[in-house]
């Protein structure tokens, strides 16, 4: 999130700058904070459990792909 406020606030500098833009509205903007959460990946028994589980689900592919890479929510 941080990085996209800074390219935001940066965007807006140029647009003021180059007169396309009244003023940056962006530099009155503060950084969402956020939350950080502790991770507890599958241990492999969990995953094979759970795609077991999710045989035959609509989105059983996803979850395969996704332990399978090691993808993490967001």
């Amino acid at each position: 999130m941080k990085r996209a406020l800074a390219v935001l606030k940066m965007a807006l500098r140029e647009a003021e700058a180059s007169g396309l833009v009244v003023r940056n509205v962006a530099r009155m903007a503060a950084p969402v904070r956020v939350e950080r959460r502790e991770v507890s990946p599958f241990t492999p028994d969990q995953a094979r459990k759970f795609l077991e589980a999710a045989k035959g689900h609509k989105l059983e592919a996803l979850f395969v792909v996704a332990i399978s890479c090691g993808l993490r929510q967001g």
